[in-house]
């Protein structure tokens, strides 16, 4: 057993409580970010001389990217189902039903609860590296506001990874 495998093994109970609050964080911060991009959206749907703190110039603006067919249901929904599907909302209220749903990593004790959240950021990454080209080669524009929720979505989903592996770490220190 390595030096960190032995930290690792003796200090579940620790990680276990770092993590928690790392979690506490990202989704905290990511369910803020994602109430602001429905504010951008829905400020700038009825006023379109609205001008967003991440408006920076015309190729840095989070209310281009979230006014665009690209910012309600991923560019998807409205193609398969159509524009009024009630599926077809805003991607920043998927965003905050992700980092609420997320929260419920809290609970440890559950295989199958961390398993789930573990492959629901993984999904989420994807849809992370969908939305990054997107930005880059579609709208050619760049979202503070999305590059920031894509971190935080990176971080949980290491979060999710390390809870998996403290679960494993403390069933076999049960057995």
């Amino acid at each position: 057993m390595t030096l960190f495998q032995n930290f690792l093994h003796n200090n579940i109970s620790l990680i276990m409580a770092l993590t928690a609050i790392a979690r506490i964080l990202f989704c905290a911060v990511g369910i803020g970010l994602s109430i602001y991009a429905f504010f951008v959206e829905t400020t700038k749907e009825h006023d379109i001389h609205y001008k967003a703190l991440c408006d920076l110039s015309e190729s840095v603006s989070c209310s281009a990217v979230f006014t665009s067919e690209y910012g309600r249901g991923f560019g998807i929904v409205q193609h398969i189902f159509g524009k009024d599907h009630f599926l077809n909302m805003p991607n920043s209220i998927f965003g905050i039903t992700f980092f609420i749903v997320q929260l419920a990593g809290l609970n440890h004790s559950n295989k199958f609860l961390l398993d789930v959240l573990f492959w629901m950021t993984a999904m989420g990454i994807v849809m992370c590296f969908y939305l990054a080209y997107i930005l880059a080669f579609i709208l050619h524009d760049f979202c503070v506001i999305c590059v920031s929720t894509y971190g935080m979505s990176f971080g949980l989903h290491y979060l999710n990874y390390a809870a998996r592996k403290a679960y494993d770490l403390q069933s076999k220190k049960r057995k």
